[in-house]
């Protein structure tokens, strides 16, 4: 990881796929992609809560943060983070993570992309999906 810069992008969907919500934010002091990863379903369980959703089924792409979660005691640089996670996530009723292809979250990939990309450092929640997603978002709803 270049920059110490990072950007987190969550999508909240529906069990038919379609977008109820998204937001994104940034981060800094990042040091590395997995942290980033581990910071970005933290943050998307904590506006979870915040919404007073529940039975929600957390789907990440991170190979290297499903590792660290998987055990916490052999990363002990990123085992408060680890808490964090558990507790945020498990905190909620009836939710569970699943790590999955890459291919199902490219649309949030490209929300968290366009943080550090495009300079957008405001975070945000907004309803539905964004715009600019559209076609992307009612792919990933019939393919994941």
């Amino acid at each position: 990881m270049a920059s110490s810069e990072s950007g987190a992008g969550w999508i909240i969907r529906d069990s038919a796929g379609k977008a109820l919500y998204h937001g994104r934010r940034s981060f800094n002091g990042v040091l590395s992609n997995a942290q980033a990863d581990l910071l970005a379903i933290s943050l998307a369980a904590e506006v979870v809560w915040d919404l007073r959703l529940k039975n929600i089924q957390f789907e990440f792409s991170s190979v290297e943060a499903a590792k660290i979660l998987g055990n916490p005691l052999e990363h002990p640089s990123a085992y408060h983070l680890c808490y964090e996670v558990f507790k945020n996530v498990f905190s909620l009723p009836k939710s569970s993570m699943f790590l999955v292809p890459g291919t199902c979250n490219v649309a949030a990939s490209a929300i968290s992309d366009s943080v550090t990309r495009d300079q957008r450092h405001q975070s945000y929640i907004a309803l539905g999906g964004p715009q600019w997603l559209r076609n992307l978002l009612s792919q990933e709803a019939t393919s994941c």
